[in-house]
Protein backbone atom coordinates (compact mmCIF):
# COMPACT_ATOMS: atom_id res chain seq x y z
CA UNK A 1 0.00 0.00 0.00
CA UNK A 2 1.29 3.43 -0.90
CA UNK A 3 2.37 5.75 1.87
CA UNK A 4 -0.33 8.15 2.94
CA UNK A 5 0.70 11.70 3.73
CA UNK A 6 -1.56 14.33 5.25
CA UNK A 7 -1.21 18.08 5.73
CA UNK A 8 0.12 18.65 2.20
CA UNK A 9 2.61 21.50 1.94
CA UNK A 10 1.12 22.83 -1.34
CA UNK A 11 1.72 26.61 -1.39
CA UNK A 12 3.04 26.54 2.18
CA UNK A 13 6.57 27.14 0.87
CA UNK A 14 5.51 30.65 -0.10
CA UNK A 15 4.42 31.59 3.39
CA UNK A 16 6.52 33.46 5.95
CA UNK A 17 9.34 31.81 7.85
CA UNK A 18 7.34 31.81 11.07
CA UNK A 19 4.29 30.26 9.43
CA UNK A 20 6.44 27.55 7.87
CA UNK A 21 8.13 26.78 11.18
CA UNK A 22 4.76 26.46 12.90
CA UNK A 23 3.65 24.10 10.13
CA UNK A 24 6.75 21.95 10.69
CA UNK A 25 5.96 21.69 14.41
CA UNK A 26 2.34 20.69 13.78
CA UNK A 27 0.82 17.21 13.76
CA UNK A 28 1.29 15.14 10.61
CA UNK A 29 0.26 11.62 9.72
CA UNK A 30 2.59 9.66 7.47
CA UNK A 31 1.12 6.22 6.79
CA UNK A 32 4.25 4.11 6.49
CA UNK A 33 3.84 0.41 5.72
CA UNK A 34 4.09 -1.00 9.25
CA UNK A 35 1.68 1.57 10.65
CA UNK A 36 -0.84 0.73 7.93
CA UNK A 37 -0.46 -2.99 8.63
CA UNK A 38 -1.25 -2.41 12.30
CA UNK A 39 -4.24 -0.21 11.44
CA UNK A 40 -5.55 -2.88 9.08
CA UNK A 41 -5.26 -5.42 11.89
CA UNK A 42 -7.24 -3.10 14.17
CA UNK A 43 -9.90 -2.63 11.49
CA UNK A 44 -10.30 -6.41 11.32
CA UNK A 45 -11.30 -6.32 14.99
CA UNK A 46 -14.05 -3.81 14.22
CA UNK A 47 -15.46 -6.16 11.58
CA UNK A 48 -15.17 -9.31 13.71
CA UNK A 49 -18.61 -10.60 14.82
CA UNK A 50 -19.11 -10.70 18.58
CA UNK A 51 -18.25 -14.07 20.08
CA UNK A 52 -17.79 -15.43 23.59
CA UNK A 53 -14.04 -14.81 23.33
CA UNK A 54 -13.03 -11.88 21.19
CA UNK A 55 -9.49 -11.50 19.80
CA UNK A 56 -7.23 -9.13 21.75
CA UNK A 57 -3.99 -7.37 20.81
CA UNK A 58 -0.97 -6.20 22.80
CA UNK A 59 0.81 -3.48 20.80
CA UNK A 60 4.40 -3.32 22.04
CA UNK A 61 7.19 -0.90 21.23
CA UNK A 62 9.83 1.29 22.81
CA UNK A 63 8.89 4.69 24.18
CA UNK A 64 8.19 7.35 21.53
CA UNK A 65 8.20 4.79 18.72
CA UNK A 66 4.81 5.58 17.20
CA UNK A 67 2.40 3.50 19.30
CA UNK A 68 0.21 6.34 20.53
CA UNK A 69 0.13 8.02 17.11
CA UNK A 70 -1.22 4.81 15.56
CA UNK A 71 -3.93 4.18 18.16
CA UNK A 72 -4.92 7.84 18.14
CA UNK A 73 -5.31 7.64 14.38
CA UNK A 74 -7.45 4.51 14.73
CA UNK A 75 -9.65 6.04 17.45
CA UNK A 76 -10.20 9.20 15.40
CA UNK A 77 -11.38 7.03 12.51
CA UNK A 78 -14.13 5.69 14.80
CA UNK A 79 -15.57 8.66 16.64
CA UNK A 80 -19.07 8.97 18.06
CA UNK A 81 -21.67 8.86 15.26
CA UNK A 82 -25.43 8.70 14.66
CA UNK A 83 -26.70 5.41 13.30
CA UNK A 84 -29.58 6.28 10.97
CA UNK A 85 -30.86 2.68 10.93
CA UNK A 86 -31.29 2.39 14.68
CA UNK A 87 -31.58 6.15 15.27
CA UNK A 88 -29.12 5.73 18.12
CA UNK A 89 -25.76 7.28 18.96
CA UNK A 90 -22.98 4.73 18.51
CA UNK A 91 -19.22 4.52 19.09
CA UNK A 92 -17.22 1.49 17.98
CA UNK A 93 -13.88 2.38 19.60
CA UNK A 94 -12.96 3.94 22.93
CA UNK A 95 -9.39 4.86 23.92
CA UNK A 96 -8.33 5.50 27.51
CA UNK A 97 -5.02 5.67 29.33
CA UNK A 98 -4.17 3.18 32.02
CA UNK A 99 -4.13 4.84 35.47
CA UNK A 100 -0.66 5.55 36.93
CA UNK A 101 -1.21 2.63 39.30
CA UNK A 102 -3.07 -0.64 38.57
CA UNK A 103 -6.20 0.59 40.37
CA UNK A 104 -9.47 -1.03 39.29
CA UNK A 105 -11.64 1.82 40.59
CA UNK A 106 -9.60 4.56 38.93
CA UNK A 107 -9.67 2.56 35.71
CA UNK A 108 -13.47 2.52 35.64
CA UNK A 109 -13.56 6.21 36.55
CA UNK A 110 -11.29 7.09 33.62
CA UNK A 111 -13.53 5.18 31.24
CA UNK A 112 -16.65 6.93 32.55
CA UNK A 113 -14.98 10.35 32.30
CA UNK A 114 -14.04 9.65 28.69
CA UNK A 115 -17.65 8.69 27.96
CA UNK A 116 -18.94 11.76 29.85
CA UNK A 117 -20.95 9.53 32.16
CA UNK A 118 -21.53 11.03 35.66
CA UNK A 119 -20.40 8.95 38.62
CA UNK A 120 -19.80 9.31 42.34
CA UNK A 121 -16.23 9.10 43.52
CA UNK A 122 -17.28 7.19 46.65
CA UNK A 123 -18.98 4.42 44.67
CA UNK A 124 -17.49 0.97 45.01
CA UNK A 125 -15.70 -0.61 42.02
CA UNK A 126 -18.58 -3.01 41.35
CA UNK A 127 -21.03 -0.10 41.00
CA UNK A 128 -18.67 1.71 38.60
CA UNK A 129 -18.19 -1.54 36.68
CA UNK A 130 -21.94 -1.79 36.11
CA UNK A 131 -21.99 1.80 34.85
CA UNK A 132 -19.20 1.01 32.41
CA UNK A 133 -21.00 -2.08 31.15
CA UNK A 134 -24.26 -0.15 30.65
CA UNK A 135 -22.47 2.66 28.78
CA UNK A 136 -20.65 0.22 26.50
CA UNK A 137 -23.86 -1.61 25.69
CA UNK A 138 -25.74 1.60 25.00
CA UNK A 139 -23.06 2.88 22.60
CA UNK A 140 -22.37 -0.57 21.10
CA UNK A 141 -18.63 -0.21 21.74
CA UNK A 142 -16.64 -3.09 20.24
CA UNK A 143 -13.03 -2.16 21.04
CA UNK A 144 -11.41 -0.73 24.18
CA UNK A 145 -7.89 0.64 23.73
CA UNK A 146 -5.81 0.92 26.91
CA UNK A 147 -2.68 3.01 26.42
CA UNK A 148 0.35 2.96 28.75
CA UNK A 149 -0.59 -0.51 30.01
CA UNK A 150 2.97 -0.91 31.38
CA UNK A 151 1.80 1.18 34.35
CA UNK A 152 0.83 -2.21 35.73
CA UNK A 153 4.45 -2.59 36.80
CA UNK A 154 4.09 0.10 39.45
CA UNK A 155 1.74 -1.97 41.62
CA UNK A 156 2.09 -5.05 43.77
CA UNK A 157 1.16 -8.48 42.48
CA UNK A 158 -2.32 -8.42 44.07
CA UNK A 159 -3.28 -5.10 42.49
CA UNK A 160 -1.86 -6.21 39.14
CA UNK A 161 -4.00 -9.34 39.20
CA UNK A 162 -7.15 -7.42 40.16
CA UNK A 163 -6.54 -4.98 37.31
CA UNK A 164 -5.93 -7.78 34.80
CA UNK A 165 -9.08 -9.52 36.00
CA UNK A 166 -11.03 -6.30 35.45
CA UNK A 167 -9.85 -6.21 31.83
CA UNK A 168 -10.79 -9.87 31.33
CA UNK A 169 -14.22 -9.31 32.86
CA UNK A 170 -15.00 -6.38 30.57
CA UNK A 171 -13.93 -8.39 27.54
CA UNK A 172 -15.96 -11.45 28.56
CA UNK A 173 -19.16 -9.77 29.67
CA UNK A 174 -19.31 -7.27 26.81
CA UNK A 175 -17.78 -9.47 24.08
CA UNK A 176 -15.37 -6.69 23.15
CA UNK A 177 -11.79 -6.73 21.92
CA UNK A 178 -9.06 -5.13 24.02
CA UNK A 179 -6.08 -3.37 22.45
CA UNK A 180 -3.47 -2.96 25.18
CA UNK A 181 -0.55 -0.65 24.35
CA UNK A 182 2.78 -0.38 26.12
CA UNK A 183 6.51 -0.95 26.26
CA UNK A 184 8.23 -4.35 26.25
CA UNK A 185 7.77 -4.41 30.04
CA UNK A 186 4.04 -4.83 29.43
CA UNK A 187 4.79 -7.93 27.39
CA UNK A 188 6.50 -9.55 30.40
CA UNK A 189 3.54 -8.70 32.66
CA UNK A 190 1.08 -10.28 30.24
CA UNK A 191 3.27 -13.34 29.77
CA UNK A 192 3.30 -13.86 33.53
CA UNK A 193 -0.46 -14.46 33.43
CA UNK A 194 -1.30 -17.63 31.44
CA UNK A 195 -4.82 -16.43 30.60
CA UNK A 196 -3.64 -13.03 29.35
CA UNK A 197 -0.78 -14.51 27.33
CA UNK A 198 -3.20 -16.87 25.58
CA UNK A 199 -5.78 -14.16 24.90
CA UNK A 200 -3.52 -11.42 23.56
CA UNK A 201 -1.66 -11.52 20.26
CA UNK A 202 1.57 -9.55 20.55
CA UNK A 203 2.05 -7.02 17.75
CA UNK A 204 5.54 -5.45 17.89
CA UNK A 205 6.63 -2.05 16.58
CA UNK A 206 10.32 -2.53 15.95
CA UNK A 207 12.97 0.16 15.75
CA UNK A 208 13.82 1.44 12.28
CA UNK A 209 16.82 0.20 10.34
CA UNK A 210 18.65 1.61 7.34
CA UNK A 211 16.52 -0.21 4.77
CA UNK A 212 14.01 0.47 1.98
CA UNK A 213 11.11 1.15 4.36
CA UNK A 214 13.16 3.74 6.22
CA UNK A 215 14.14 5.45 2.96
CA UNK A 216 10.48 5.46 1.84
CA UNK A 217 9.54 7.10 5.12
CA UNK A 218 12.18 9.81 4.71
CA UNK A 219 10.98 10.51 1.16
CA UNK A 220 7.37 10.76 2.34
CA UNK A 221 8.33 13.11 5.16
CA UNK A 222 10.38 15.32 2.85
CA UNK A 223 7.34 15.83 0.61
CA UNK A 224 5.49 17.67 3.36
CA UNK A 225 8.39 19.86 4.48
CA UNK A 226 7.80 23.51 3.51
CA UNK A 227 11.42 24.02 2.43
CA UNK A 228 12.16 25.74 -0.88
CA UNK A 229 15.00 23.42 -1.90
CA UNK A 230 15.22 19.63 -2.16
CA UNK A 231 16.98 18.00 0.77
CA UNK A 232 17.24 14.49 -0.70
CA UNK A 233 17.01 12.86 2.72
CA UNK A 234 17.37 9.48 1.01
CA UNK A 235 21.08 10.15 0.43
CA UNK A 236 23.03 7.56 2.40
CA UNK A 237 25.09 10.07 4.40
CA UNK A 238 22.03 12.03 5.54
CA UNK A 239 19.85 8.96 6.13
CA UNK A 240 22.64 7.34 8.16
CA UNK A 241 23.24 10.52 10.17
CA UNK A 242 19.57 10.80 11.10
CA UNK A 243 19.23 7.20 12.23
CA UNK A 244 22.50 7.37 14.19
CA UNK A 245 21.05 10.22 16.26
CA UNK A 246 17.84 8.38 17.08
CA UNK A 247 18.49 4.72 17.88
CA UNK A 248 16.02 3.98 15.09
CA UNK A 249 13.15 5.49 17.09
CA UNK A 250 10.51 7.03 14.82
CA UNK A 251 9.60 9.77 17.29
CA UNK A 252 13.24 10.81 17.49
CA UNK A 253 13.61 10.58 13.70
CA UNK A 254 10.72 13.01 13.28
CA UNK A 255 12.26 15.27 15.92
CA UNK A 256 15.61 15.38 14.06
CA UNK A 257 13.89 16.20 10.76
CA UNK A 258 11.72 18.91 12.32
CA UNK A 259 14.59 20.61 14.15
CA UNK A 260 16.81 20.43 11.08
CA UNK A 261 14.10 21.84 8.81
CA UNK A 262 13.56 24.78 11.17
CA UNK A 263 17.32 25.38 11.36
CA UNK A 264 17.48 25.31 7.54
CA UNK A 265 14.87 28.09 7.43
CA UNK A 266 16.66 30.13 10.09
CA UNK A 267 19.95 29.83 8.22
CA UNK A 268 18.35 30.66 4.89
CA UNK A 269 19.69 27.43 3.38
CA UNK A 270 16.18 26.03 2.69
CA UNK A 271 17.24 22.39 2.71
CA UNK A 272 18.47 19.83 5.21
CA UNK A 273 22.16 19.03 4.88
CA UNK A 274 24.65 17.22 7.10
CA UNK A 275 25.92 20.58 8.31
CA UNK A 276 22.40 21.76 9.14
CA UNK A 277 21.72 18.58 11.14
CA UNK A 278 24.97 18.99 13.06
CA UNK A 279 24.09 22.62 13.87
CA UNK A 280 20.56 21.81 15.05
CA UNK A 281 21.52 21.06 18.68
CA UNK A 282 20.04 17.57 18.61
CA UNK A 283 20.47 15.46 21.71
CA UNK A 284 20.87 11.70 21.31
CA UNK A 285 18.17 9.71 23.21
CA UNK A 286 20.85 8.13 25.42
CA UNK A 287 22.07 11.57 26.45
CA UNK A 288 18.59 12.55 27.61
CA UNK A 289 18.71 9.79 30.24
CA UNK A 290 21.93 11.04 31.83
CA UNK A 291 21.86 13.08 35.01
CA UNK A 292 22.87 16.70 34.28
CA UNK A 293 25.83 18.21 36.11
CA UNK A 294 24.51 20.74 38.63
Amino acid sequence: MMDQVENSSINITQKSNEERKQFIKGYKWIGYTRAQEVLDQFEDLVLTPRTTRMPDILLVGSSNNGKTVIIDRFAKNHLLYFDEKTEEVRQKVLMVESPPLPDEKRFYQQILRKLLVPFRSNHKPEVLFDQVVNAFQMLDIKILIIDEIHHLLTGNSTKKQIFLNAIKSLSNILSISIIAVGTKDAFHVFQSDPQMSSRFETVPLERWRLDKEYIKFLNSYEKILPLREKSDLFQREIATKIISLTNGNIGEICNVIQKSAIKAIDLGIEKITLQVIENSNIQHPDEKKKMPLL
